[in-house]
């Protein structure tokens, strides 16, 4: 049979139009619909790409958000921490000095800074030398009002003897001591930065207080009587800058030792 007219017999996959609504050669009507356009879909490679661009979002906004965190931790870490100095290891050595504070009952050296405490009367019987010898700086001696009392001699000749005694120092404190019966109650050379306060420093037969070269020092408030020899109760040679302050006096008839 032969093939209708007016149907053009074109190649498969030819785009050329078709003629529709022919009639054949028996009067009967043939319609024929083109074909359609085929649906374009998105290629492969447009879809990784879109893809690509979400995991990326993704990767910044994960990105973000661990920043955002490490910011609130820093922030709140400054926040809270405690102001003040920084820790200081305790494996440096401090070099604060610890003064000691001792305690003595008879006559002594002080050869070492500190604290001394005189814990009862004293008795000093030899007939020259020293009862109590400072050979340190930085010391201070509280006698509590206990007594340090010396046996003479009583002439105004060597050898000597001496109730405290101070060579070349600085910085030494003596307070509420009661000092008798030595040559010199207290003597002092070549030393600076004395204090010498509420004591009783009587019958001391060359001086009661004796400063040979000593400055910036201060006597307050102690009783002092009068020394047996032309020295004075309070003997000073080669010194400045001292200071006597509210100091008593007490005169005594001049009749030979005590």
């Amino acid at each position: 049979m032969d093939a209708p007219t007016g149907i053009n017999n074109a190649p498969n996959g030819s785009d050329k139009s078709i003629p529709v609504n022919q009639a054949d050669n028996t009067g009967m009507r043939i319609e024929i619909t083109p074909p359609k356009q085929p649906i374009s879909t998105i290629s492969t490679s447009s879809t990784s790409k879109l893809e690509k661009v979400k995991l990326k979002r993704k990767a910044d906004i994960r990105l973000y958000a661990v920043i955002a965190i490490i910011a609130i931790a820093v922030a709140s870490a400054f926040i809270f921490l405690p102001r003040g100095h920084p820790h200081v290891s305790s494996s440096i050595t401090s070099t604060t000095s610890i003064v000691p504070i001792s305690n003595f009952n008879g006559c002594m050296k002080i050869s070492n800074p500190g604290t001394y405490y005189l814990s009862k009367n004293i008795v000093y019987s030899n007939k020259s030398g020293t009862c109590i010898n400072v050979t340190a700086s930085n010391v201070k001696i509280i006698c509590n009002k206990n007594t340090i009392t010396g046996s003479g001699p009583y002439i105004n000749l060597p050898p000597f003897t001496y109730g405290i005694k101070i060579n070349g120092l600085s910085n030494v404190s003596i307070i509420g001591c009661q000092v008798s019966k030595f040559s010199f109650g207290v003597y002092a050379s070549k030393s600076s930065g004395l204090f010498i306060s509420n004591g009783n420093f009587s019958s001391n037969f060359m001086s009661n207080i004796a400063f040979l070269n000593v400055s910036s020092s201060t006597v307050s408030d102690n009783f002092l009587s009068r020394s047996l020899s032309t020295l004075g109760s309070v003997y000073l040679a080669n010194s400045s800058a001292n200071k006597f302050i509210n100091n008593n006096i007490f005169t005594i008839p001049n009749t030979g030792s005590t």
